[in-house]
């Protein structure tokens, strides 16, 4: 699943993520009501400023997020290697704190 990378010159903002127990993104779920009446439909991840602006990328179905998380924890295993338990658990932590600014 990895992309195959474009030889054209392309000009790209940075944003550098602190390795830190810091959350730069915000995940929401997102309903299509004002107030949310119905299940909700989409996940939004919302990342930090870059460049212009802040960016949004909106997940329309269950495959699209599978596929972004595969990807990303087929990086990460290339990388850094397996998580450990500790690494885990922290993961949690974090998803907690992020549930918890609901």
């Amino acid at each position: 699943m990895t992309a195959k990378r474009d030889a054209r010159p392309v000009k790209w903002d940075y944003y550098e993520v602190p390795a830190s127990d810091v959350n730069p993104f915000e995940i929401y779920s997102w309903c299509p009501t004002p107030k949310p009446t119905v299940p909700p439909t989409q996940v939004h991840l919302h990342l930090p400023p870059i460049g212009h602006g802040r960016g949004v990328i909106r997940f329309k179905s269950p495959r699209t997020l599978d596929q972004l998380i595969a990807a990303l924890q087929e990086h990460r295993r290339d990388v850094w290697g397996e998580p450990t338990e500790e690494d885990l658990e922290r993961a949690k932590g974090l998803l907690r704190t992020i549930e918890g600014d609901k």
